[in-house]
């Protein structure tokens, strides 16, 4: 075991915008400090040296689809390029942590919150997209250690409003219990947070984002369900 530190938190933080989009922390290939074993493991599996940079996450293609067709999703530099153009920030609720085995976040260790993040989305950020929903995930952590203890307050009609505005677009749909879509207010701020399926493992926990088997396909709902999500996010 060894400590790991986030390597992109500061150039992400640092693209203009009102919008950005929220994880976890990167896989322990892309982390600091680097290393030999490091190296060779992201050239062995094609990991990209940025975030959402593992070969299993589906994030740039994502992004590609619904966001920017023309960007290199293999090409660090394009990607900076596309988020800095389309005015979207990046960043993730943790810049420290030791690895207890595995990917999972459930693994992690967390040795720093990232707290300063809470004055970058006072200051500047309208709309988020957290890349999970769970308590122990993107939308879970940054609430309860980063956006609560700086003072913001949950707005629940507000957020079941916008819980709607999604979800209600989608013939089916069932509306998840642990909602989607939260409101946050501080002062006379308002920010929106809507969550999408984690990119490593989309389709595992699609029920929690109104997914029905019984009359849904999960690729054409993950889809329409994105189609959505980035058509909010970018207006």
């Amino acid at each position: 075991m060894e400590e790991e530190f986030h390597p992109f938190i500061a150039a992400g933080e640092a693209l203009p915008g009102r919008k950005m989009i929220i994880g976890t922390f990167p896989i322990h290939s892309l982390t600091l400090p680097e290393t030999d074993h490091k190296a060779a493991v992201q050239l062995a599996n094609g990991d990209v040296n940025i975030f959402y940079g593992s070969h299993r996450s589906q994030f740039r293609n994502w992004y590609q689809t619904y966001v920017d067709q023309g960007v290199n999703i293999l090409d660090p530099g394009s990607l900076w390029d596309s988020w800095a153009n389309n005015g979207i920030a990046i960043s993730d609720v943790i810049v420290s942590a030791f690895r207890n085995g595995g990917a999972n976040d459930n693994g992690l260790e967390v040795t720093g919150w990232n707290l300063g993040l809470a004055n970058i989305i006072e200051e500047r950020i309208d709309k988020i997209i957290c890349t999970s929903k769970s308590q122990a995930g993107a939308m879970g952590w940054l609430i309860q250690h980063i956006l609560i203890p700086h003072g913001f307050v949950l707005d629940p009609i507000a957020s079941s409003h916008l819980q709607k505005n999604i979800v209600g677009q989608i013939e089916g749909a069932d509306y998840p219990n642990n909602s989607i879509a939260k409101v946050f207010t501080i002062g006379n701020k308002r920010v929106e947070l809507i969550a999408i399926p984690s990119p490593g493992s989309a389709f595992r926990q699609l029920h929690q984002y109104g997914f029905d088997k019984e009359i849904h396909n999960n690729a054409a709902y993950l889809n329409k369900y994105l189609a959505i999500v980035f058509e909010w996010f970018l207006v």
